[in-house]
């Protein structure tokens, strides 16, 4: 046994486990031999409906070349899968490899569809733009003055304070933990800072206003909603399709397919509503695609909830800039980065169970989002 301690949005995590159940795990000696990038033949590709460009797909190819690269890339274009890349071990113990099914933990960027949740129960005349925090959390410090707008730009002056948070009970418990711990600078109102705190108490107001979980009301609008059937979460048993994230190596800058990182059961309930859930490729840009078009909530209202707050250009769990919006995240040994157009249409998405310490899968992404994301 030993003494396990991780920070997650400034929360210090504290357990016992054994070491294989530690987020950093042992697997098995037996070492697979190293994945290679591979794409799908043109008979599968009719079936699933992509229409590779051979240019477009040298360039993926050469984007990823010499990184290492695992887990799945895609470019989009008009709505279409253009190039697509596959590479690296979902469960190096089975030697099962990532394909285009294999569902990563998307971190941070589902802040983009938490922020697209609150905007419609907006429209529905639930709540307003000016609405203040106080309505629902009057004991979050500074909540009188802050809207739920400064929620979503993180322009609140809200910041979180790390702390030994207690097991799991129930949502609402969690968030009443985080406000224990969350202060309030003044200087720092209506000044953008990025405070994942602020989507945590976003998605408690969802569910008073709802009377549904988070879960509940995230799996209504997006998964049954949209018909997903490569999305979960974090905590649910039973996904097979879910891709192991894995240390990286920073001298051999390559993922270590046998050190594993793992995430517990109370570490994914307190990324509430900012990074607890997992979704393949294809869902991610559909679900993406919906909120930035306009398809989801309509274009005035789109507009509206992705206005940029501050220079930072974040707005609505999107950052707005060179053309396109931009989402990432990382954790537990994921990140993804989604490079999208304001209609939705063309696309560069990666999602990669391994962390490069050099930022070598995002300088990729965003040079390809250059010529394939407007």
């Amino acid at each position: 046994m030993k003494l396990l301690t991780k920070t997650i949005l400034g929360i210090t995590l504290l357990s016992t486990c054994a070491l294989s159940g530690c987020r950093q795990a042992e697997v098995p000696h037996k070492t697979p031999d190293k994945a290679a990038t591979s794409t799908t033949s043109h008979a599968q590709q009719a079936k699933s409906g992509v229409a590779i460009d051979r240019n477009a797909q040298a360039e993926l190819n050469t984007a990823l070349a010499h990184t290492n690269f695992t887990g799945t890339a895609i470019i989009v274009r008009n709505g279409q899968t253009i190039a697509r890349v596959r590479a690296g071990f979902a469960q190096a113990a089975k030697l099962k490899r990532n394909d285009y099914n294999t569902t990563f933990e998307i971190d941070s960027i589902q802040k983009s569809m938490t922020g697209a949740l609150l905007m419609h129960q907006i429209q529905a005349g639930k709540l307003r733009l000016n609405t203040l925090l106080s309505t629902y959390y009057p004991n979050v410090p500074g909540a009188s003055r802050i809207t739920m707008r400064q929620l979503l730009d993180m322009t609140s002056g809200l910041a979180l304070q790390r702390f030994p948070a207690p097991h799991y009970v129930n949502d609402q418990v969690l968030v009443q933990e985080f406000i224990k711990h969350t202060h309030f600078t003044a200087t720092m109102w209506n000044q953008w800072a990025y405070q994942p705190v602020n989507y945590v108490l976003i998605a408690g107001i969802l569910e008073k206003i709802t009377g549904l979980t988070y879960q509940q009301l995230y799996t209504r609008t997006y998964i049954q909603g949209m018909g997903l059937k490569h999305t979960h979460f974090a905590f649910e048993p039973g996904t097979p399709d879910r891709a192991q994230g894995y240390v990286w190596d920073k001298e051999l800058q390559q993922a270590n397919f046998q050190k594993r990182w793992n995430a517990t059961f109370d570490m994914e309930h307190y990324e509430l509503g900012t990074g607890q859930v997992f979704m393949n490729a294809n869902d991610l840009y559909r679900v993406e695609s919906a909120i930035v078009s306009g398809r989801l909530l309509g274009k005035t209202a789109t507009d509206v909830l992705h206005w940029p707050g501050s220079k930072s250009t974040y707005g609505g769990g999107f950052y707005h800039h060179n053309g396109y919006s931009g989402a990432q995240g990382y954790g537990y040994g994921y990140e993804g980065f989604v490079r999208i157009s304001p209609n939705g249409k063309n696309a560069v998405i990666f999602l990669a169970n391994a962390q490069p310490n050099k930022q070598i899968f995002l300088k990729a992404a965003n040079k390809l989002a250059l010529h394939y994301a407007h």
